[in-house]
């Protein structure tokens, strides 16, 4: 102590100091997120989700996050593997079954039978190696999947069954109640699995809304030149038909080539006239519609739909009507003296035109 006092310290008094990089280092808070976990009931967990897939990648990770507190191994991956999606669908498996079937498992357990009167008794039920109550019978020597062979038995009203039926209804494209049992049985058996189905099915929006009765739109009238009676033909309707295939002569490796027919209904006597034509052109609609008066007469009306052949022909005729060319001199006096009136029926009203 006087060495001290004096100033002259001794090498007894003399300590060293060592600096290590560990302690160079800046010490930073580190935020720590405390959570409290109920897990007295895990149906309160089961209620929170609303589809079956975001229930089991929720609850993979909460298992991921159990397994890194007790120290085992955990993978890497962000999203859950498929491992942990199958033993967290067990679990919630074995707990909806224990929720619903406790007194049956015991008895399962002890090696007793179930009473005959059990709606389970004729499932022929027993447990695997995860204590899971599968569906018995006789297709162990079949090539079906293990799950499709000894589906998992489901109590009829239960949260995990209504999520299992929501996403096979939405897996089957909002099939009907067969194909979605049929998608269900695949891993589950529900016991009375129709009534739920149908249930949830009744109270689906999307197939509700598909099968709303659409409004019944009343047919307008008739119009005067589908009730009047007159000649044949002298109101008609025309329209395609094909393509079919034609051939030149009947040879083996004879040229075929596309072919259309045209259909004019007479609107009156619902006799029908069919012409031979080979291309969509108007031009050949032109020649067509002179064959067809040849044999049948001038229409006074001819009805057709808005096709861009037909609009074609028709601008094309009101052409040789207008113009006053040389050429066509004559065909432009018959057209004017039996002028032949276009009509285009209004777009998506068929009663307007023939039969």
């Amino acid at each position: 102590m006087a060495e001290i006092i004096n100033g002259e310290p001794s090498s007894s008094s003399s300590t060293s100091i060592e600096s290590t990089a560990e302690a160079a280092l800046e010490e930073r808070p580190v935020a720590a997120h405390p959570v409290a976990l109920n897990l007295e009931r895990p149906q309160d967990f089961l209620e929170e989700y609303s589809t079956l897939d975001r229930l089991l990648r929720i609850s993979a990770r909460v298992l991921r996050v159990i397994n890194t507190l007790r120290g085992e191994p955990v993978p890497r991956e962000l999203d859950p593997l498929p491992e942990e999606l199958e033993e967290t669908r067990i679990f919630w498996i074995n707990y909806t079954q224990q929720e619903s079937f406790g007194p049956v498992i015991n008895r399962l357990i002890n090696g007793q039978d179930i009473a005959n009167n059990h709606p389970m008794a004729r499932l022929i039920p027993y447990l695997d190696e995860n204590q899971t109550i599968r569906l018995g019978g006789w297709l162990k020597r079949s090539n079906l999947q293990p799950e499709a062979k000894n589906p998992s038995i489901l109590p009829r009203q239960s949260r995990l069954t209504s999520l299992v039926i929501e996403e096979s209804h939405r897996k089957t494209l909002h099939g009907g109640v067969q194909a979605t049992l049929a998608h269900i049985r695949q891993k589950y058996w529900i016991i009375g699995g129709r009534h739920p189905v149908k249930s949830h099915i009744r109270k689906c929006v999307i197939c509700a809304r598909h099968r709303a009765i659409r409004g019944q739109q009343l047919m307008g009238q008739l119009p005067p030149r589908r009730i009047t009676s007159a000649r044949s033909f002298k109101h008609a309707e025309v329209d395609y038909a094909g393509p079919i295939k034609i051939s030149r002569w009947r040879r083996s490796g004879a040229r075929q080539y596309h072919g259309y027919i045209a259909v004019f209904v007479c609107l009156a006597t619902s006799a029908i006239d069919l012409e031979l034509f080979t291309d969509l052109t108007s031009q050949a609609f032109i020649e067509t519609y002179k064959r067809f008066t040849g044999r049948r007469g001038i229409c006074a009306t001819l009805s057709s739909d808005n096709a861009k052949t037909f609009m074609g022909a028709d601008n094309e005729l009101s052409m040789l009507l207008d113009e006053s060319r040389r050429e066509i001199h004559h065909i432009i006096n018959e057209l004017a003296s039996n002028g032949t009136k276009w009509i285009f029926i209004p777009p998506q009203s068929p009663h307007m035109g023939g039969k």
